[in-house]
């Protein structure tokens, strides 16, 4: 959260308001993260992205054995 709320802070685009429901709804979202099947952290763009590919690709392979 400490990363995020620096990050937003940093870009100098958000007013108190929004910045205070963004952080709001990604405390949220992170404490439901365990509902879901896959994760990825958005702190290196370059992985997110692999990450993201590999997801789709597994989904996409698992769709097409079952």
């Amino acid at each position: 959260m400490a990363e995020l709320e620096r990050r937003l802070r940093g870009r100098g685009t958000e007013s108190p308001e929004s910045l205070a429901v963004r952080l709001a709804n990604a405390e949220k979202e992170m404490a439901a993260a365990d509902n879901y099947h896959h994760l990825i952290v958005n702190d290196e763009l370059e992985q997110a992205v692999r990450d993201l590919q590999a997801i789709i690709a597994a989904e996409q392979q698992r769709r097409n054995t079952a």
